[in-house]
């Protein structure tokens, strides 16, 4: 799903092989990582 999607994003606790298929890792989910991802896509 990664590869066929605009820009895939994954959590930092995301699984190995997401992580390699994502073109941009966010932080952890417990360290804001939808916000985090968020404000680097300046979408808020």
């Amino acid at each position: 799903m990664l590869d066929y999607v605009g820009v895939g994003i994954v959590m930092g606790n995301g699984s190995d092989v997401a992580k390699a298929h994502a073109d941009y890792v966010t932080d952890d989910i417990h360290a804001d990582g939808i916000y985090n991802a968020c404000r680097h896509f300046s979408l808020i």
